[in-house]
């Protein structure tokens, strides 16, 4: 099998180059793609709030308020 010469190995240089920074650029659209999705869906949870009512979240931090206070009955001793 002969040996390719310079300017065929340049051409094909070329097209395989070509071929690299095309399939780069669908894999570089993909994941805009995919990033924006994910946005919408970020966008989308976040303004469905926590799940929780707001007398819900306002029990949990009283109780943790008055879990972290000192016992009365500790600080007659």
């Amino acid at each position: 099998r002969p040996r390719m010469n310079y300017e065929e190995w340049k051409q094909k240089a070329k097209e395989a180059e070509g071929k690299l920074a095309e399939v780069a650029a669908q894999e570089e659209e993909r994941m805009r793609e995919y990033r924006a999705m994910l946005d919408a869906d970020r966008a989308k949870r976040l303004a469905q709030g926590s799940g929780k009512p707001d007398a819900q979240v306002k029990a949990s931090k009283d109780k943790k308020a008055k879990k972290n206070q000192p016992c009365a009955n500790v600080m007659a001793a």
